[in-house]
């Protein structure tokens, strides 16, 4: 379907969508003008929610005020107001990481019934230059329309992908990055290799797609070289981790309340089927091994309203939010040296 039918049927299903809503309930479209004339009101198209980015916009360096931004962008979505239009408005921030970059692309690209609400999203850069430049290096202009000139792409940065199923290829290209950037061999990647294929095969084999979700499952992937380390960021909108071990196995965890705790006995391999497989990502637990044998020099998880966090010395602590974050965001960073650490 070419763009200009694209548009076409666009227009005519809104069409139809307003005429359903006006015959289900005439009165709520229309009003009394002089003479008793019906007017219609306005459909929400010039309606606008704006979603003001908090100066340090991280779910790294500051969780709860990010997710808190997200949390009303998405309660508003859920809302339903036919077409809301949502402003991003970044134009205040000082900091930002990327993987709040790759969610605002879940929420544009992965969000349900989008078309069918018609809502629109748009949105500014940052007033300040280096945060801008995290814009403009990223990929993010991939997912979204803009009148700015692309940069060239940044050579110590793996531009944002994307995909629904396990791309070995994908996972090959990011060992080739660690191999160039750290110097290491195509041995040493091989426990980056598996930890990226396993968390997109958690994306395409989610043990639940549940309809109330607001997000398709799909997985993102993004790296970059800073300081003599390679941080990567691999977000997954499916079900997040609490949520898929309290609809799977509920019964064995009574005692467990916080999504915290959810996310800390997944990387335990506490959460298995009588016949002792996991639910939930065959790698988790060994993903924290990798961390416990100083293969990742930093390891965050955040699922729900919860994290999961390494600390030193192989210890780790449970994070506890106030804002749900939707999915999965895991951020972790490998520079090189190895320090295997008694757990």
């Amino acid at each position: 379907m070419g763009i200009r039918s694209k548009k076409i049927w666009l227009d005519r299903r809104s069409k139809k969508l307003r005429k359903k809503a006006i015959n289900r309930n005439p009165k709520s479209y229309y009003k009394k003008a002089v003479g008793n004339e019906r007017v219609p009101l306005p459909i929400a198209y010039n309606n606008e929610y704006k979603a003001l980015a908090p100066e340090i916009f991280s779910y790294i360096y500051n969780t709860d005020e990010t997710a808190g931004m997200f949390v009303g962008v998405i309660e508003e979505i859920n809302r339903g107001i036919y077409g809301r239009r949502f402003f991003f408005d970044s134009s205040s921030v000082e900091n930002v990481t990327t993987e709040v970059l790759v969610y605002i692309i879940a929420i544009i690209c992965n969000m349900k019934f989008n078309k069918i609400k018609q809502y629109s999203f748009a949105g500014n850069l940052p007033k300040n230059e280096s945060a801008k430049k995290v814009f403009e290096e990223s990929g993010f202009y991939k997912f979204v329309q803009t009148r700015n000139r692309k940069l060239p792409s940044n050579s110590q940065k793996m531009q944002i992908v994307s995909g629904k199923k396990t791309d070995s290829v994908i996972a090959g290209q990011i060992c080739k990055f660690v191999m160039d950037k750290l110097d290491k061999d195509k041995v040493y990647t091989q426990f980056i290799y598996k930890t990226i294929v396993e968390l997109m095969s958690n994306v395409v084999h989610h043990a639940y797609h549940d309809k109330e979700e607001i997000m398709y499952p799909c997985w993102y992937l993004y790296s970059e070289y800073d300081k003599d380390k390679v941080r990567f960021i691999f977000v997954d909108t499916g079900l997040g981790i609490a949520t898929t071990v309290r609809k799977k196995i509920y019964e064995n965890i009574k005692f467990i309340v916080g999504d915290a705790d959810l996310i800390e006995s997944s990387f335990a391999g506490e959460n298995r089927t009588e016949t002792r497989q996991h639910n939930r990502g065959l790698g988790l637990p060994a993903l924290k091994e990798y961390v416990i044998d100083g293969k990742f020099s930093s390891f965050f998880v955040i699922s729900g309203s919860g994290g999961y966090k390494y600390i030193s010395q192989g210890k780790f602590e449970k994070v506890n939010l106030r804002n749900k974050i939707y999915g999965t965001i895991y951020i972790l960073e490998v520079d090189g040296k190895e320090k295997i650490y008694e757990n």
